[in-house]
């Protein structure tokens, strides 16, 4: 070959390598919550437990095995794998996928008097099952038309199936039994909406025998059964209908806010869901003709939705100051008052007129006296004493005024 031929073989060579590099960096995808971008099978070994004189067989599986988990092969139809590495291949948003991970060996035992092979074989038996059924995937492995029909009903043709107690009989049952849950969560669908929402958003507190109450709110959630209401201060308490304090409520239940009465009340409040959910994924082989799995592993994860809400109290109760005229028992101008607390200090002072005197006091006792008397009237000597309760009302206060005798 010539130095120019040579070149030309060079560059392509070049181009070569950068178009199948460029052809493999395209069909990776970036792994998601953590997940490895690959994973490499360590171990795989065959077992079998259903076996005896149908067509094809006995039934086996073989058991793979990677560093941080299990897989499953998810598409029945193509060839098996070996000792590989796996690419990470995306969500699998198939609910039924996320009910096999979770009750599945290695999370679950779906088997529960059997080992982790036992286990194993009769979570990937399970999963042949969904393929068939849900995917109309074929099954070399004859799981079609041994252990289930066309429909996906039981249906079990093995030697020996006549025996309930044998551990064959027991392992299909074990698997028939996963495959229905997961076809169950499939059917179930997909889509799960978590919301929440509140009959009110600002709210005013109301005086009843000696504390602040609010009238019930309403909350509605979606996605979840239950709802917890947080309160910003230690004054305020969350109660149920049934006056009982309690945080955390049932779907349709009803909650109030409590607080001892006070001069001006605010209270914040979150009203909030959790819930967990699970994702798991796929990885798959550099050959296309070989099977997709499911990787064991799970992630969870944590949905909160919450909704707010605010309270507030003033006190507007104002004790009402009457000046009258003893002999027709109308308000009589021209008297000056003052209100004393009982440290004798004076809170409050006015001059009367032809309409009654309403001030705001804070919760104690109290005394009213008169300093002036009304032009033509005789000053008042009497000291009157009253109490103002807890949400600022008191009795009306009376005093009275006699005329200067001619």
């Amino acid at each position: 070959m010539n130095k120019y031929l040579n070149k030309i073989f060079i560059s392509l060579i070049v181009l070569a390598t950068l178009f199948v590099a460029f052809i493999s960096s395209d069909t990776v995808n970036a792994a998601e919550n953590g997940m490895p971008d690959a994973i490499t099978i360590t171990s795989n070994r065959e077992v079998k437990y259903i076996f005896g004189d149908m067509s094809g067989g006995q039934i086996g599986a073989y058991v793979k095995q990677t560093k941080n988990g299990y897989v499953y092969c998810i598409e029945p139809q193509k060839d098996s794998l070996g000792r590989e590495t796996l690419l990470f291949d995306g969500e699998l948003t198939d609910p039924g996928y996320v009910y096999l991970a979770l009750n599945g060996f290695p999370n679950a035992k779906p088997y529960e008097e059997g080992d982790d092979d036992e286990n194993y074989y009769v979570t990937q038996v399970a999963h042949w099952m969904y393929a068939y059924v849900v995917y109309g995937y074929a099954n070399s492995d004859k799981v079609a038309g041994t252990l289930i029909d066309r429909n996906g009903n039981q249906l079990y043709r093995f030697y020996g199936s006549e025996y309930p107690n044998s551990k064959q009989v027991k392992i299909a049952n074990a698997a028939y039994k996963l495959y229905k849950g997961a076809k169950e969560a499939h059917d179930k669908g997909t889509t799960t909406t978590y919301s929440i929402s509140l009959s009110t958003v600002n709210s005013t507190l109301t005086s009843k025998n000696g504390y602040l109450i609010s009238d019930p709110v309403t909350v509605t959630i979606s996605g979840v059964d239950t709802y917890t209401v947080n309160v910003d201060t230690k004054n305020a308490t969350v109660i149920g209908t049934d006056g009982k304090e309690k945080t955390t409520f049932k779907k349709g239940e009803r909650f109030l806010i409590k607080v001892n009465g006070t001069d001006t009340v605010n209270i914040d409040i979150t009203v909030s869901i959790s819930a967990t959910t699970y994702k798991v994924y796929r990885y798959k082989p550099e050959s296309f003709s070989k099977q997709k799995v499911l990787y064991t592993v799970v992630v969870p994860e944590t949905i909160t939705k919450t909704a707010k809400a605010h309270f507030n109290y003033v006190n507007d109760n104002q004790v009402e100051i009457s000046k009258i005229d003893i002999t027709n028992n109308k308000e009589l101008a021209g008297a000056h008052l003052v209100i004393r607390n009982d440290k004798e200090e004076i809170v409050e002072e006015w001059t009367s007129t032809s309409t009654t005197h309403k001030v705001k006091l804070s919760p104690g006792k109290y005394t009213l006296e008169e300093t002036i008397a009304p032009e033509g009237f005789v000053l008042s000597k009497e000291k009157i004493s009253f109490t103002v309760k807890s949400d600022g009302t008191a009795d009306k206060v009376v005093m009275k005024n006699s005329p200067i005798p001619d």
